[in-house]
């Protein structure tokens, strides 16, 4: 005889109320981020695209590349800027800052924690250290 186990459903309402309000977090966070997302992109709009190996040669000729690229990315990343679209003028609380209307909580803490980090390995005083684009960011981290 086979037997089937069965798991309880809660029966409790607060259970269905917590998962409603979490479901609706999220669509709504899916919302704000499909709306907000063009809207920083737009900021970018008739820049050519270039490659980071062409941007690393016109810019960075002197820094090792593959540290070059490491940190490009990662600033590409947190700020969700294509690559190719960043430029070394680019600055934190412009072109790469939130969109006005759609500012999300922790939008810019992936780069901050990558700073914070990058600091420390370095032994620097992230309180004395002055970065606003991201040529600042890649000067200060690609030095050997």
């Amino acid at each position: 005889m086979l037997f089937a186990q069965v798991t309880p459903i809660p029966s409790n309402p607060a259970f269905y109320v917590v998962l409603a309000l979490f479901a609706g977090a999220a669509i709504a966070v899916r919302i704000v981020m499909r709306q907000r997302l063009p809207l920083k992109l737009k900021r970018f709009e008739g820049r050519e695209c270039l490659t980071t190996e062409k941007i690393h040669d016109n810019f960075y000729a002197g820094y090792e590349i593959g540290k070059f690229l490491e940190l490009w990315k990662e600033i590409a990343s947190a700020v969700e800027v294509p690559p190719e679209l960043m430029r070394p003028t680019d600055r934190f609380d412009r072109e790469l800052g939130p969109v006005k209307g759609f500012r999300v909580a922790g939008e810019m803490d992936d780069l901050q924690d990558a700073f914070m980090r990058r600091c420390q390995e370095r032994r620097l005083d992230p309180q004395n250290v002055r970065v606003e684009t991201v040529d600042d960011y890649i000067r200060l981290f690609a030095r050997a």
